[in-house]
């Protein structure tokens, strides 16, 4: 049910390349935890961060800052981080 699109794992090729530390931010459950192996991009991404990771949901402060511990970078500035976020849509 799950599937990535080829442009997407060329960007994230790319930043893997450059040495660019990405994670993946999500409000969905630890189920995610498995879901990204199974698709191929626990190679593309240094960390996962559930909001059942961090008991907290986006957008509360509070989440971000959990990613930011479990991403291992020290001294990062918020003007260093780059949020791509992805909507949903309900039809």
């Amino acid at each position: 049910p799950y599937l990535t699109l080829e442009d997407s794992l060329q960007a994230l090729d790319t930043l893997r390349s450059m040495n660019i530390t990405v994670g993946a931010i999500s409000n969905f459950d630890n189920r995610l935890h498995d879901i990204v192996p199974s698709l191929g991009l626990n190679k593309y991404l240094q960390f996962v961060v559930t909001s059942e990771d961090a008991k907290s949901s986006k957008p509360e402060e509070q989440i971000f800052e959990f990613a930011l511990k479990k991403s291992g970078l020290k001294n990062l500035k918020p003007d260093e981080i780059l949020h791509i976020g992805m909507g949903s849509s309900h039809s």
